[in-house]
């Protein structure tokens, strides 16, 4: 994944550009924005696989599933098969869109290959849709040290603009709360780059950021995407 608040600022620009013309708006852009973000939730069964010593687990699971064209056209089906169900399929039209944007970003922004038509090519033989156009590219270590290092920049600013969105609704007060999870993000930009510098990119700097990433960064980003949900759709129609 490229830094999953990154995800979540592209599916607010998108939201701003498209949202006015969802029948259903709500679902929609909500969809269209954790859609861009949950599905680096297979991070968690793969982080636990790798705590448990099952170093192969964590390239078996994450960005698998939840990262195949199979899962958007999936998304996309059942966006017809619930028709019938307005909220429902939005939500559902809304996540395909989202699922396969952050698909997308993933190919060119993130130094590592991903298997676009996953379960083919572990059912099958060779690499069937597996894209890579980072293949033959040497990466620098210092370069994918500060690309985890960039997860809290990018969740500091994401927060930051939840909280402005939220300070532009009279009805809300939630936004308020948001101001203690920027501050500790940029601390945790400081902490990591310093981090960065002087540690190896190897098991331990994975292991700080993962940790970080898992336990606060996740759950703060996409908890509150959910709680500023009104007032996310109300910036997203004007």
């Amino acid at each position: 994944m490229p830094q999953n608040a990154l995800h979540g600022l592209v599916g607010l620009a998108v939201c701003r550009r498209m949202g006015r013309n969802a029948a259903q708006a709500q679902p929609w852009v909500m969809g269209v924005i954790l859609g861009l973000m949950l599905p680096d939730a297979d991070l968690y069964p793969a982080g636990i696989l790798r705590l448990a010593g099952v170093i192969d687990g964590f390239d078996v699971i994450h960005r698998t599933a939840t990262h195949s064209l199979f899962l958007v056209v999936l998304l996309m089906i059942l966006g017809g098969v619930f028709r019938s169900k307005p909220v429902w399929s939005a939500a559902c039209m809304g996540l395909s869109l989202g699922v396969g944007l952050h698909i997308f970003l993933d190919v060119f922004m993130w130094f590592s290959a991903l298997p676009l038509l996953w379960p083919l090519n572990v059912l099958g033989e060779g690499d069937l849709g597996v894209v890579d156009v980072w293949k033959g590219v040497e990466i620098p270590e210092m370069a994918k040290s500060f690309r985890d290092v960039l997860e809290m920049l990018f969740a500091a600013i994401y927060l930051t603009s939840l909280a402005k969105i939220g300070r532009e609704d009279p009805g809300t007060s939630s936004a308020r709360k948001l101001k203690g999870c920027v501050y500790v993000c940029w601390g945790l930009l400081a902490v990591t780059s310093v981090v960065a510098f002087f540690v190896p990119y190897d098991g331990k700097m994975v292991f700080v950021t993962g940790v970080l990433l898992l336990v606060f960064v996740l759950p703060v980003l996409w908890w509150q995407t959910w709680r500023l949900r009104a007032p996310i759709t109300a910036w997203c129609l004007r």
